[in-house]
């Protein structure tokens, strides 16, 4: 857990950003669109440097997975800010993918590390589901893209807002008290 000590303000920020970029696309769906998809690439290239920089530090078998990902995510990230004018259908691809990808994450994360119990593992699930849907009907859901990404990324923004918190209380030193009333820390 000491691995995390000074990181979770990070993923704090992360939270915040997608809560921000959610809440824009669901009030200003036709005029923030492209400014949603730069400013959606800047997030992920940030997420993508956080989570390279928090997957480094683990030492066990199985990171190279994370690392991967992460670097994707710099990657997806780097092409939505030089391009933001994917159409509609192509955009729809890149999140159904990176949903996808994300879920799964999340989903290894919540069973690796039990801190993040079960709303880890339940997002990571939500976000397999809308990733599929998003990969078979990318037509359909091109007219409610805007919608749908709103509510995930307010949705994930709250679950890393939610993370950042346990983590920066699982790194708080309890105290106790003995029987002579003196405090010690645990």
């Amino acid at each position: 857990m000491k691995k995390f000590k000074n990181i979770w303000w990070l993923t704090m920020l992360v939270g915040i950003g997608f809560s921000i970029l959610g809440v824009l696309a669901l009030v200003y769906p036709d005029l923030i669109l492209s400014i949603v998809f730069v400013a959606a690439g800047a997030i992920l290239i940030f997420s993508g440097f956080n989570d390279l920089f928090t997957y480094s530090r683990l030492k066990d078998n199985g990171r190279e997975g994370f690392i991967f990902y992460a670097v994707l995510n710099i990657f997806l990230g780097m092409l939505l800010v030089a391009n933001p004018t994917y159409s509609a259908v192509a955009v729809i691809y890149y999140f159904g993918i990176w949903m996808l990808l994300r879920g799964i994450i999340q989903i290894a994360l919540g069973r690796r590390f039990l801190m993040f119990g079960g709303l880890t593992q339940h997002l990571g699930i939500l976000l397999t589901i809308v990733g599929l849907i998003l990969l078979i009907f990318p037509k359909l859901i091109s007219g409610t893209f805007m919608f749908l990404f709103g509510l995930f990324s307010i949705v994930f923004g709250m679950s890393q807002i939610s993370d950042a918190i346990r983590i920066k209380e699982a790194l708080r030193p309890t105290i106790i008290t003995n029987s002579k009333n003196k405090y010690k820390e645990k």
